[in-house]
């Protein structure tokens, strides 16, 4: 198991919401980068950040079923809820992810720009 990261975390999150952002307008392949990013996101925050691996399990979850869905109804009332709940869902795991990064930046030491080198 992996040990926890929150600005791991952070980064699959992020990277997750760019190819999920991405897949209904024409890449519908993004929605596995989408997929296995949530799933690193769960891997990278399961020891100290259960709360958060276990939301983006959910999201990741529930992403599988309800995008696929969304591309291919030809309903636009269910395709606009399906997409609403996929934005519903990554909002709530984004600002539980930026809550614990934000705790993180106020107990780490200064870095200077130089480490990052």
């Amino acid at each position: 198991m992996r040990v926890s990261c929150i600005e791991c975390v952070a980064k699959h999150a992020g990277s997750g919401a760019i190819f999920l952002s991405e897949t209904p307008n024409g890449y519908a392949d993004h929605l596995l980068g989408a997929i296995g990013d949530l799933e690193h996101v769960s891997q990278e925050s399961i020891i100290e950040f259960p709360v958060i691996a276990n939301m983006a399990r959910q999201a990741r979850k529930y992403i599988t079923y309800a995008v696929p869905r969304a591309l291919v109804t030809e309903d636009p009332d269910e395709r606009i809820d399906l997409m609403s709940g996929v934005a519903e869902t990554m909002s709530k795991l984004s600002k539980a992810i930026m809550a614990e990064l934000m705790v993180a930046a106020k107990e780490k030491r200064d870095i200077s720009p130089g480490e990052f080198v």
